[in-house]
């Protein structure tokens, strides 16, 4: 990983997202960040900027573990509290609770073998 990259991420590490401009850089105030990395965000093109992929598996723990409409059940109220918030309106919300729905075949991979065909039908026999 490029030593900029690694230096950005352990000043932004405790910073919630969805975050706007203004927090991430409050944030790098904080952590007493260089002067360059404040001049970098300043420069950033949008005024809000939201991970709801980490928001969703900061709430779903390990995806391998969850079921897919446990998954979903957070998906909705990550976008709806978004909306509250005024991150996403009602046509950006659809779009992006698609969007993360869709990602759960994605970050779940393929299921393991769950069947062993050489077990036995019945593990008591008479």
């Amino acid at each position: 990983m490029p030593e900029a990259q690694l230096e950005v991420e352990a000043y932004v590490s405790h910073i919630a997202f969805p975050a706007s401009k203004e927090e991430l850089i409050n944030g790098l105030f904080v952590r007493d960040a260089p002067a360059r990395m404040v001049a970098l965000v300043e420069r950033l093109p949008q005024d809000r900027y939201d991970d709801f992929i980490a928001v969703v598996l900061r709430h779903v723990g390990d995806v391998r573990h969850s079921t897919k409409e446990a998954y979903n059940r957070v998906v909705e109220h990550v976008i709806h509290i978004a909306q509250r918030q005024g991150t996403l309106d009602s046509a950006a919300s659809r779009t992006m609770q698609e969007r993360l729905e869709a990602t759960f075949a994605d970050l779940r991979g393929t299921m393991t073998e769950v069947y062993d065909y050489q077990a036995p039908i019945d593990p008591h026999p008479p």
